[in-house]
């Protein structure tokens, strides 16, 4: 300390550290770990928030010193966007590619050291045929007619009491639609909004290699399920290389996103050259477009929400304008008809029996009756 500086200030021409050093502990408060993901926030500290990130953290290891993470912070801001998945966020640790997806990105992205966690799955084998046969065969059902209707929505009816029993139905559901347009044995999957991973059993009995990104902490942690292959991340900003996944999945998510059609092309461009995506929400004007508000939303979101606030107490949890957005089957159609790289497959109402897919050529019937939209894109 130079002469005539008192104490809290800096010599002239050095640089202050003032603002790190009071904050070491509040620092090591911060950083969490919450079965195997770990979470910090350092914004007041070094000036940016570092998201939450998948980490295989050993449960009994000894804390990480400060200064080995502020050198690590250094690094991460001189090395950003070194990932092999392309750009990535301070903290956000991505799963390495597949072999396909390596080959595809071979030739757009420099070559990098290895991604320190991988997406979770069994190694391609010749048995995956009879593995998706035998998924199928565990579904109460075995057509697409109105016996298929009835048990899903039978089961969305008991949603809130039992999301776990719901969802791992409509996990193998989607597998088992997803296997009408290709095999998923050895493919790489990415679930977006993938919620605390209840679609990740039904994909690795399907032989796919799995992973999921969920911006959401609290719906990540949901039904303390603790595996590997999970990142935090946004929708609208994936933190993946261009053409590096196989098959791009995402459910029940495009309305929960203010922009929807950023999301979509998204999806499409992590996707690689041939690969598929597919992609399901509800729309605004179905019976449950309004999601715990519903019928009600029909008069309107905003008073929607005011009725459901006076009538239970509390806000619902998807508020209109904020975390539910109206989308509707005409823009959507429409947005994959105007995108020259995508090829679409199917569209239908995902709920609904085969035979229904018709109703989306009508306009005006097709916002009430789809009910859940969900297209089957290509990648050109």
């Amino acid at each position: 300390m130079g002469q005539g500086t008192r104490k809290g200030e800096t010599a002239p021409g050095k640089q202050s550290l003032i603002h790190v050093k009071p904050h070491r502990r509040k620092l090591s408060r911060d950083c969490q770990q919450i079965g195997r993901t770990v979470y910090c926030d350092i914004v007041r500290r070094v000036g940016y928030r570092q998201p939450a990130s998948t980490v295989d953290a050993d449960p009994g290891a000894a804390p990480i010193p400060f200064h080995l993470r502020l050198a690590a912070h250094r690094n991460r801001m001189s090395t950003r966007g070194a990932g092999p998945f392309g750009p990535v966020r301070p903290g956000v640790i991505v799963p390495a590619m597949s072999e396909t997806a390596a080959s595809s990105a071979s030739t757009t992205a420099p070559s990098a050291s290895p991604a320190p966690a991988a997406p979770v799955g069994p190694p391609a084998s010749a048995n995956g045929a009879q593995d998706d046969e035998l998924l199928v065969r565990t579904l109460p059902y075995s057509g697409w007619g109105l016996t298929r209707s009835k048990t899903l929505f039978l089961a969305h009816r008991k949603e809130p009491v039992d999301p776990a029993g719901f969802y791992s139905l409509i996990a193998a559901d989607s597998v088992r639609q997803l296997q009408r347009y290709t095999s998923l044995t050895g493919q790489l999957i990415l679930d977006v909004g993938g919620g605390p991973g209840y679609f990740r059993s039904a994909f690795l009995d399907a032989g796919a290699r799995y992973v999921w990104v969920e911006p959401d902490v609290s719906e990540m942690e949901a039904a303390n399920i603790d595996v590997p292959g999970r990142v935090r991340g946004s929708a609208l900003d994936l933190p993946f290389l261009t053409g590096s996944i196989d098959l791009t999945y995402t459910s029940n998510v495009l309305e929960h996103v203010p922009d929807p059609w950023r999301m979509c092309s998204e999806l499409v461009r992590v996707t690689r050259p041939g690969g598929l995506i597919f992609l399901s929400y509800t729309n605004w004007l179905s019976p449950w477009g309004g999601h715990e508000t519903a019928p009600w939303h029909y008069l309107g979101g905003d008073r929607a929400a005011a009725r459901f606030e006076r009538r239970r107490g509390h806000a619902p949890k998807n508020i209109y304008g904020r975390t539910l957005f109206p989308v509707s089957v005409a823009d959507t159609l429409a947005w994959a008809r105007r995108r020259g790289d995508v090829e679409v497959l199917d569209a239908m109402p995902r709920y609904l029996p085969d035979w229904a897919k018709h109703i989306l050529k009508v306009p005006g019937a097709r916002e009430i009756i789809t009910w859940n939209l969900a297209m089957v894109l290509r990648k050109l």
